[in-house]
């Protein structure tokens, strides 16, 4: 009798360690174990190919309605997606450029295989050209960019200079850049750059009211915290009114909000574009948007009025976000006193306590490296 006793014992105990270490693997692989935030919120910008590089391209490709194009010479690239809220802003002016600038290539990358509504305003013009990629082929030679994506490229395919997204007050510069690249021009210095942790801040250098600021120049010789935020952003208010006095009042760490809003430039260059496409509703909405942005803008300066080593730029709506392709968010970079990236955050958070969680991590990352 105790034999078969001890044996069923066994089992038991078999059994209930197999049970624990099960409910262990599930515990640890549940998502409830804990996770540094600022490794649970760090953010990789998509990232496509960097200005400089050379790109492999088919000499000769089909265009959507079947007739052969040689991809030779100088030549503008646009990716787009019909799913694209923000190509759709695009089309306008390219209907406009490729009307303009007859000498130049417009190769217009759709990304699916459906040909989109612009064909209808340019198919008669010689120096544009709609080339599906649905399975992905040109894009992945460029790194998979977001779209709309816009590359210059030489008659090497090297690229000279690139953009990603479109808002409207990117009309001007978008237009005055093609210009130049149709007149030869080569060397550009306010295309889109790639941000990456472990490499330095790219270096951008940006005009508010007046007062030409430098990131990240300007905030060398001490580690710094930049945030990235926008009007109308409830965690970009949660990010001021929860950041510790223990880091505002600290002398030693550089702090940067640059706040995307909406200035009287944005609204007169958002006006004219849509007085220019005849787009009403959009005109109204520019104009409308105005004084919201203000009082953020306010808050914003009330806010940090009393932070030591601070500074706060005026973001042209996502301007400077944009050269780094970090637009919307809000987003946080940790820099060292070098320039160099430490972490890239997306800071989102849902209360005061995740908020306390990140900023507790940021003073030890930023106390090491002093």
């Amino acid at each position: 009798m105790t034999r078969p006793r001890t044996v069923v014992t066994r089992i038991v105990v078999a059994v209930s360690l197999c049970a624990a270490l099960l409910v262990a693997v599930l515990f640890l692989f549940s998502g409830k174990r804990p996770t540094n935030i600022l490794t649970s919120t760090a953010f990789v910008p998509k990232q496509s190919l960097v200005v400089g590089s050379t790109v492999s391209l088919a000499t000769q490709v089909q265009d959507m309605r079947g007739k052969t194009v040689t991809l030779a010479g100088r030549k503008i690239l646009v990716f787009s997606d019909k799913s694209c809220g923000s190509c759709l802003y695009l089309t306008f002016p390219i209907i406009e450029w490729v009307q303009k600038f007859k000498d130049t290539c417009f190769c217009y990358i759709e990304k699916t295989d459906q040909i989109p509504l612009i064909d209808g305003e340019l198919q008669s013009y010689q120096n544009f050209h709609i080339i599906s990629d649905s399975n992905s082929h040109i894009s992945q030679s460029f790194g998979e960019p977001s779209t709309p994506s816009v590359f210059f490229l030489d008659a090497d395919n090297k690229v000279v200079w690139k953009n990603t997204g479109c808002v409207m007050t990117d009309y001007a510069r978008y237009e005055q850049r093609i210009k130049e690249f149709s007149e030869g021009r080569s060397t550009f210095d306010d295309y889109q750059e790639n941000i990456n942790v472990g490499k330095p801040f790219p270096k951008i250098a940006h005009n508010s009211n007046g007062v030409t600021v430098v990131l990240p120049d300007d905030s060398l010789g001490k580690p710094t915290l930049m945030f990235f935020l926008f009007s109308s952003s409830k965690s970009s208010k949660d990010i001021l009114d929860d950041i510790p006095s223990s880091i505002t009042d600290d002398a030693k760490i550089n702090k940067v909000f640059v706040f995307a809003g909406i200035t009287d430039e944005t609204v007169k260059r958002n006006v004219d574009f849509a007085k220019h496409f005849a787009l009403r509703e959009v005109e109204f909405e520019a104009q409308q948007s105005f004084s919201s942005s203000r009082v953020d803008l306010t808050y914003v300066l009330n806010r940090t009025r009393s932070f030591k080593s601070t500074t706060v730029i005026e973001d042209d709506l996502f301007e400077i976000s944009n050269r780094i392709a970090l637009v919307g968010g809000p987003y946080m970079c940790i820099l060292d006193a070098e320039g160099d990236v430490l972490s890239i955050n997306g800071v989102r958070l849902n209360t005061p306590e995740e908020y306390a969680d990140l900023f507790r991590e940021c003073a030890k990352i930023l106390e090491e490296r002093r």
